[in-house]
């Protein structure tokens, strides 16, 4: 084997090999290692919300300076209270969808990861065999091919290494978990607990039923009358920004002392019952639209990966084939490991697929408003 290559390979293996390699052996003695499932993330992924958190602690600070003895500033201040509420539930969902695809993306790049190591010592086989073929004068010695897959090889593996890393730091972010602690866990690629839906005007429904954001608004178009408008004023500023901006940037104290004025305008009373309504039918259309579209790539995505289990399942057998006929000396050398490489990308392929139908359910479920536990 020539100089040359010796060389070759050993930069090849100061690529592949991880920096943290070594981190690694000394944390595992320090940090057990946890295991993760899409239930478990969705659960602290929704109690580690930060724009839950924030919503719910201003709903918590309506009541401080209250006059209980107000029925009127106390109904205005609960009707805040209940529609806050529901908004709280919205922004739970989605800090969930975000954790779940950080942790179906992060599954998906660690199983390529290894199947991208395997590819190289596939390929480091065959430069063997190939610079062999090269010495001896012999045909089929493409060894300068092979070195640049090894070195296409060596780049996809710095993708993934920084992709896993990016994240890890993420998922640790949203379930407000140590980054150590995701770095050595193990993470469960299976669904999310429960029966997916089936049919499209059932997840319709169902959204139309769960969203907060809807929910939200289908609560103060129900209570818009004259004695609740000055509350209604600063609610509909948070449903649809540059709505009711007559309070919009007024302290709390203020909005408190304003909250038990009667409101006698009937034409400013008519106008913000027409402007709830329009933002409820806009929330309800929107809602539909998401839905139909999750609803489809989900549908797009489970038909993407029954094709890519049958190409694997093809490749497999091929590879099956060369193995036997390589053991009765019917196949040219080499042959096993171009089959295995070839099985390794559908392989890879595969994964991207599934890990494309984890995604499209968590964002019809997000779609749906059924993501965060109860």
């Amino acid at each position: 084997m020539s100089v040359v290559y010796t060389t070759f390979v050993l930069i090849v293996a100061l690529v592949i090999q991880s920096p943290s390699d070594s981190n690694d052996a000394a944390n595992t003695a320090i940090i057990q290692s946890t295991n993760y499932s899409a239930d478990s993330v969705a659960a602290l992924a929704a109690a580690a919300s930060v724009p839950a958190a924030l919503l719910d602690s201003e709903r918590d600070a309506l009541g401080c300076e209250l006059q209980r003895d107000d029925a009127t500033q106390c109904a205005q201040v609960g009707l805040l209270q209940s529609v806050l509420k529901d908004l709280v539930a919205d922004r739970r969902d989605e800090s969930t969808a975000d954790a779940l695809a950080a942790f179906y993306r992060l599954i998906a790049l660690n199983e390529q990861r290894e199947l991208l190591v395997q590819s190289d010592q596939v390929l480091d086989t065959l430069l063997g065999m190939a610079s062999r073929a090269e010495q001896l004068d012999l045909p089929d010695g493409n060894a300068r091919d092979l070195k640049q897959q090894r070195l296409d090889v060596a780049s996809q593996l710095i993708t993934v290494r920084f992709g896993i890393s990016k994240l890890q730091r993420r998922l640790a972010q949203l379930i407000d978990r140590p980054v150590t602690e995701i770095q050595l866990a193990s993470l469960t690629p299976n669904s999310l607990s429960g029966e997916p839906i089936q049919e499209e005007a059932t997840a319709i429904q169902l959204a139309l039923a769960n969203r907060g954001d809807y929910l939200s608004t289908a609560t103060l178009c129900r209570c818009v009358n004259a004695d609740s408008l000055p509350a209604v004023k600063p609610l509909m500023s948070i449903l649809q920004p540059g709505m009711g901006l007559a309070t919009s940037g007024t302290s709390k104290a203020f909005l408190l002392t304003k909250l038990s004025h009667r409101v006698d305008q009937s034409s400013e009373l008519g106008c913000r019952r027409r402007q709830c309504q329009a933002i409820r039918e806009q929330t309800s259309s929107s809602i539909s639209e998401q839905v139909s579209t999750a609803f489809a790539d989900r549908t797009e995505a489970q038909q993407r990966l029954a094709i890519a289990l049958q190409i694997e399942k093809i490749a497999g057998e091929a590879t099956k084939n060369r193995q036997v006929a390589e053991s009765i000396d019917q196949a040219s050398p080499g042959s096993q490991q171009t089959a295995t490489l070839a099985e390794l990308k559908r392989k890879a392929e595969r994964i991207e697929r599934e890990r494309d139908c984890f995604l499209a359910e968590v964002n019809l479920r997000r779609a749906m408003g059924t993501l965060a536990p109860e």
